[in-house]
């Protein structure tokens, strides 16, 4: 396969040089006298390497390089310039430089290291990509207007090389999320280091991030090229925050105990349970605030995902029947009434410790209600009430398939449940949120959502 090369240069001399120099070479050659023809010739052309004389009109290469590097970070660029200009132009972007008057060997070696870089650029956004499936947001599991809200969000962040802020109660999947990103960023084939901010105390949480002096390395090294995780960020003391908005801002750590900067390159995924405008509040300072909050992305509870209960629940199922050898492979309509009238407080690790639980004991290829946790079953049988307690028997016309074999929508079942509490307590809203185990705006939501009302003579369905 032949490369090509294109070389920038408004300078006769020079473009004849650098064609005397590659002649024999294998390559073609593609010249481009002013900075407004690059685009337009490597739209046209396949452009393995270009190559940048920095006297370009004038000195307007300087100005091509940087234009360059920003738009299409993956194609190599080597610049021809003295040595006291190469310094600045390798820190823009370039991959090597040659001198104006180097155009024999050394020309032919650079343009060899770079098209070996830009073979590599290339492999690893392909690597990158052919993770995103396993790794990425589709791990995302829901239709949940809230939580394709966020998913778009941690979609246009993980385009976007800046730090992260992910907001939501404990176990509404931060971590999760934090992966996604870093999956379906150009930094996915590096490493992705979460550190647990909340477990650990100071001392050791200062060594685990930062590295100590004459010791290892901490986290922000550890990640070099990829991705931190700071989980509860909102837990790092006085100290550690100054040292964060320094890798932040500076791009470099300094370890525990020693001066000196070490230059990194990481993207920065904060989380956090509390709420961003009350940091200062809880001890965080307002310029790291600024700093983690370029990107804020809120995560949904999964009482407010009830929508997507049936899609995660039968996710696990497939999950921890394979891990557990089971036969399981289906949850019938009277397990997702339940599953649908539980709050989830604990969120989605609660519904995954359900869903094992409810794995590991069933006989037969389907999930029953009574096989969950007696703390979801209750949700609907609250203190052993016989007449919620029908709810889940397989002879209750709810709680079962209807004659023709079909199974009834869930959004349906989950209205037929909240119907039959509402009658049952005569429309007292406080009591249905308390048999329900649910919250009494969560009732009130849920009333407007299915559009029912109490009708003096007829069913309020």
């Amino acid at each position: 396969m032949t490369h090509r090369i294109l070389l920038a240069s408004s300078d006769p001399q020079q473009t004849s040089l650098v064609r005397r120099g590659l002649e024999g070479s294998g390559v073609a050659l593609s010249v481009a006298t002013a900075a407004a023809e690059v685009p337009r010739l490597i739209d046209r052309e396949r452009i393995a390497t270009l190559v940048i004389d920095l006297s370009l009109e004038g000195d307007q290469g300087a100005q091509l390089l940087e234009r360059v590097t920003a738009a299409l970070p993956d194609l190599p660029v080597v610049v021809l310039a003295e040595a006291d200009r190469a310094a600045t132009a390798l820190r823009d972007g370039a991959v090597d430089f040659v001198g104006r008057d180097e155009t024999g060997l050394r020309l032919r070696t650079a343009l060899r290291n770079a098209l070996t870089q830009g073979r590599m650029r290339t492999e690893l956004r392909d690597a990158a990509r052919s993770q995103r499936t396993d790794r990425g947001l589709a791990t995302l599991i829901g239709r949940a207007p809230a939580l394709l809200r966020a998913k778009e969000l941690l979609e246009r962040a993980a385009q976007k090389d800046v730090a992260v802020l992910l907001v939501g109660e404990t176990g509404t999947g931060k971590e999760r999320a934090a992966r996604a990103v870093h999956a379906e960023s150009d930094r996915a084939t590096r490493p992705f280091v979460a550190v647990r901010c909340g477990s650990l105390p100071a001392n050791s949480l200062g060594v685990e991030l930062f590295g100590e002096r004459d010791g290892h390395a901490g986290a922000f090294e550890e990640a070099e090229g990829g991705t931190v995780y700071l989980d509860h960020v909102e837990c790092l003391s006085t100290e550690h925050q100054a040292r964060l908005l320094e890798v932040l801002q500076e791009s470099y750590v300094r370890r525990m105990g020693d001066p000196r900067s070490i230059p990194v390159d990481v993207r920065v995924i904060a989380s956090t349970t509390h709420d961003p405008a009350r940091w200062t509040a809880h001890g965080l300072r307002e310029d790291l605030q600024y700093r983690l909050g370029v990107f804020p992305i809120q995560l949904p509870p999964l009482r407010e995902r009830t929508e997507d209960l049936e899609l995660l629940a039968l996710a696990g199922l497939k999950r921890f029947a394979k891990q557990h050898g089971k036969s399981v492979k289906s949850i019938d309509a009277g397990a997702l009434q339940v599953l649908a009238t539980h709050d989830w407080p604990g969120n989605l690790p609660e519904l995954e410790s359900a869903i094992e639980r409810a794995t590991l004991v069933a006989n037969g290829d389907v999930v029953k209600a009574s096989m969950l946790p007696k703390n979801v079953i209750s949700a609907i049988a609250p203190d052993g009430d016989a007449s919620a307690l029908r709810l889940i028997d397989d002879q209750d016309p709810l709680a079962r398939l209807s004659a023709s074999d079909e199974v009834r929508p869930f959004e349906e079942q989950e209205k037929r449940i909240l119907v039959h509490a509402l009658k049952s307590t005569q429309w007292n809203v406080l009591e249905t949120a308390r048999r329900l185990r649910i919250g009494r705006a969560t009732v009130y939501r849920k009333i407007e959502r299915f559009g029912l009302s109490r009708s003096a003579g007829r069913s309020v369905i």
